[in-house]
């Protein structure tokens, strides 16, 4: 009977066992810790903002033990044969015993807006300049050093401040917390005005890509897409439908839901547009690879969408048709894509929407026939007189002559018209026909 009860013991406890004259040897320590684990849940701290962090943090670590673990063992081990060739070939590695102390420097590179440093951090970084180095930590276990590869800021406006709590810091949820990045091995800019506005207007569609930042909740970062039906999956939350709203919507939206979970409170959240490809330009005409293209950012550029789409075919001439919507109406737009890398030609590359639509029209050509070398159509340049086109005809025959040429030129009523004798450093016009003739002699 005392067996059955101390079994049955065990079996409810799950810490204990039965010894071999009949006692029970109950493992205390793993009994009080079971117990603390039911009262635990119990009482929903399992759902508490720092258990359930603390438990991601566990579990993040424990897998990346794991995979090192899984990694180590795949590599392939030295027979006793090989261990014993290097040890003969290497005496003096084993003349005596050391122990060495490694220090690893490893750098890393990422992007990480204010609100995710830690506040103490925050003021020492905001004293240094780019390229400068400072050590952060140095301790038994090893050093971390960061450095400072760019920053950018801008203006913050006044009165746009995230709530202080009790006993926390209080920091500006401003401009210049939302913009600044730190780049480390990498290289970051400031947004113009005009483009800083066009991303807060963009609304979210399915395909596009966001990184999801909690201020002080660096285990609540995600890197997501948003699916088909426009909603994404996100930890304790779950589904959270996204589709259709704008960056600072969707941080609401974020921050609504932490808060009506009770998984925090008043939290703040920041949601940055990696790539949109719900957006699409559409790039016709003389294009190498023409086709319809999604916007994997907001400030795509005309000249940009050009090289996407790989660049103009050899027939292609230098104007670009934009059309498109903007603010509601019909959008059309004449540019000249070899003028836009003259100076202050980037004024006239404007950024591109989703739904635009990019042609590129054939080169104007022109003529060559008669008493020339090479007879044929050529590709109309910039500042080309009828002496180039006469050049990029092979020149005059020995039968041909300079004296003798004719041009057939369509006029403003879209006649054509004969030129006699027309001089050599006259412009070439589009559709320009020009004959050489005979020489007299």
């Amino acid at each position: 009977m005392r067996r059955e009860f101390a079994a049955l013991l065990c079996a409810a406890a799950a810490g204990c066992g039965v010894s071999d004259d009949g006692g029970v040897a109950i493992n205390v320590q793993e009994l009080d810790q079971r117990l603390a684990h039911q009262q635990a849940l119990e009482a929903g701290l399992d759902r508490a903002p720092q258990v359930v962090q603390a438990l991601e943090a566990a579990r993040g670590e424990i897998l990346a033990r794991a995979w090192r673990q899984l990694h180590a063992a795949a590599q392939p081990r030295p027979t006793r044969e090989e261990i014993a060739a290097y040890y003969a070939a290497h005496p003096e590695l084993f003349a005596e015993r050391r122990l060495y102390s490694l220090e690893e420097v490893a750098v890393r590179r990422f992007t990480r807006a204010a609100e995710e440093l830690p506040l103490e951090l925050l003021a020492r970084l905001k004293a240094m300049q780019e390229g400068e180095t400072q050590l952060l930590e140095d301790g038994a276990d090893g050093m971390v050093m960061v450095r400072l590869a760019a920053a950018a800021s801008r203006g913050a406006g006044g009165g746009n401040e995230a709530p202080a709590r009790a006993g926390a810091h209080r920091v500006p949820e401003m401009n210049f917390l939302k913009l600044l990045a730190l780049v480390l091995g990498g290289l970051a800019w400031s947004v113009p005005h005009a483009e800083e506005s066009r991303l807060a207007q963009y609304r979210l569609g399915a395909g596009d890509s966001i990184r999801i930042s909690v201020f002080q909740n660096p285990n609540l970062a995600l890197e997501t897409r948003l699916g088909e039906d426009g909603a994404i999956t996100y930890p304790l939350v779950g589904r959270l439908a996204l589709g259709g709203a704008t960056i600072a919507e969707a941080e609401r939206s974020i921050a609504q839901a932490l808060e009506a979970g009770n998984f925090l409170r008043e939290p703040q959240v920041s949601v940055l547009l990696l790539q949109t490809r719900s957006a699409q330009v559409s790039v016709l005409g003389l294009i190498n690879r023409a086709g319809r293209y999604p916007l994997d950012t907001v400030n795509l550029r005309v000249s940009e969408m050009i090289a996407i789409a790989g660049g103009v075919a050899a027939a292609g001439g230098d104007l670009a048709i934009l059309t498109g919507e903007r603010q509601g109406k019909p959008f059309r737009k004449e540019i000249d894509i070899a003028a836009l890398f003259q100076a202050k030609g980037h004024e006239h590359d404007i950024a591109v929407e989703g739904g635009d639509v990019i042609y590129v029209e054939r080169a104007p050509m022109f003529y060559v026939y008669g008493e020339v070398n090479r007879p044929g159509s050529y590709r109309l340049e910039r500042g080309m007189t009828l002496r180039h086109a006469l050049a990029r005809g092979g020149g005059p025959t020995q039968r041909g002559s300079e004296r003798n040429l004719r041009l057939h030129r369509r006029g403003a009523d879209h006649a054509i018209h004969l030129i006699a004798d027309p001089r050599l450093d006259e412009p070439v016009r589009p559709e320009d026909v020009l004959h050489v003739g005979e020489s007299l002699f």
